[in-house]
């Protein structure tokens, strides 16, 4: 959870126009299908097998993301999924700029292994 000095970043996202006015888990999964869909019209037209396909990856990639802890869970919502840089991530949520690639650093490692272990 976020610390006392720092602001509730979904009030935060949301006062900048974010989609992230939801839950974490809501705004997280609804990327989550965003990058799907959006991966879906990049490559034109698919077959029903490619379109599942897709749909499952954005499913495995939801849950992933529902496992790793909510601030850095957030901070890496916004860099990796709505690509904002980290230095707007840290002024969006009132953190320090090296709090921010911490928070960025440990969601990936975090990220990285559930999606090896899922794989096995």
């Amino acid at each position: 959870m976020c610390a006392k000095n720092e602001k509730n970043p979904l009030d935060i996202a949301s006062a900048n126009g974010s989609r992230a006015s939801q839950s974490p888990s809501v705004f997280v999964t609804a990327a989550a299908y965003g990058i799907a869909a959006a991966w879906s019209t990049q490559l034109g037209p698919a077959d029903p097998f490619a379109q599942v396909s897709r749909a499952e990856a954005a499913a495995v990639v939801a849950d992933i993301l529902d496992t790793i802890d909510e601030d850095q869970r957030i901070v890496f919502a916004l860099v990796e999924l709505e690509q904002l840089s980290v230095p707007k991530v840290a002024e969006m949520l009132e953190i320090k700029l090296n709090t921010a690639y911490s928070r960025l650093r440990l969601a990936r490692a975090s990220f990285e292994l559930a999606l090896r272990t899922r794989k096995r």
